[in-house]
């Protein structure tokens, strides 16, 4: 199938500080879903690029920086409608370029909690050249905060977070936000037990909302056997992707 794939990276870390910097590609020449034994000879190929570039800086003791930047984009081809099995061979293809990335910054032992904020980002857009040509954008933000407090015998974490998706097909652009929350609470009276259970509230901007709560238990038995159950509910609110 004539199909590479190449790598490459540098980085350096520190206690301190780190970086590093990322790229890969891949390339096929792909094969044909058309018939070969109706005159279709033409390959498929895909040719995808990705790079990232990393970074992190403690700019004190509790405080510490780090964000991610990636780009990839990814080139297809195509069979078009046709021919006796309904395909065959055409110059079809579309370009795919997804820029995302994400900061965030670490705070421990503030007000007796490790904290974090974290601001994730994503564009796409998607162009199809062939018979039916068309264009799609996108785009998504989140930002979230959490916080959290571990020792042996408990542990509680929490969070709240805005999430907001668009996306325009041509027809205009559509927007569906929400909003989230949760808290996890985990007790062990002994070694042997943890009790854990959770809550969460998801608040689409135009759906209702849903309350979800989950408990679990792990205990070990001895001679390495462990004992692991849970039960809980789930809500995933439609998506425009």
């Amino acid at each position: 199938l004539a199909t590479y794939r190449e790598t490459a990276s540098i980085g350096r870390a520190a206690s301190a500080y780190a970086f590093g910097l990322s790229a890969s590609a891949f390339r096929t020449q792909g094969v044909s879903k058309a018939d070969e034994k109706d005159g279709n000879t033409e390959r498929d190929g895909d040719n995808t690029l990705t790079l990232a570039l990393n970074g992190r800086i403690s700019v004190t003791d509790a405080i510490t920086l780090d964000a991610r930047a990636r780009y990839s984009r990814a080139a297809v081809e195509y069979d078009g409608f046709g021919g006796p099995t309904g395909v065959t061979d055409s110059n079809d293809n579309s370009d795919v370029d997804t820029p995302s990335g994400y900061v965030r910054a670490s705070i421990k032992q503030l007000l007796g909690f490790d904290q974090e904020l974290r601001v994730d980002l994503m564009n796409l857009d998607r162009q199809y050249h062939g018979q039916f040509p068309f264009g799609a954008q996108g785009n998504e933000q989140t930002y979230r905060w959490a916080a959290q407090r571990q020792t042996t015998s408990y542990g509680v974490a929490f969070g709240v977070e805005r999430h907001t998706a668009t996306q325009n097909t041509g027809d205009g652009p559509q927007t569906l936000s929400a909003n989230g929350a949760y808290a996890i609470g985990r007790w062990s009276p002994d070694k042997a037990l943890d009790l854990t259970v959770s809550i969460r509230r998801d608040d689409p901007d135009h759906y209702q909302g849903q309350t979800t709560a989950r408990a679990a238990v792990s205990y070990r038995m001895g001679g390495g056997f462990i004992f692991n159950g849970s039960a809980g509910q789930g809500f995933k609110a439609p998506s425009i992707y």
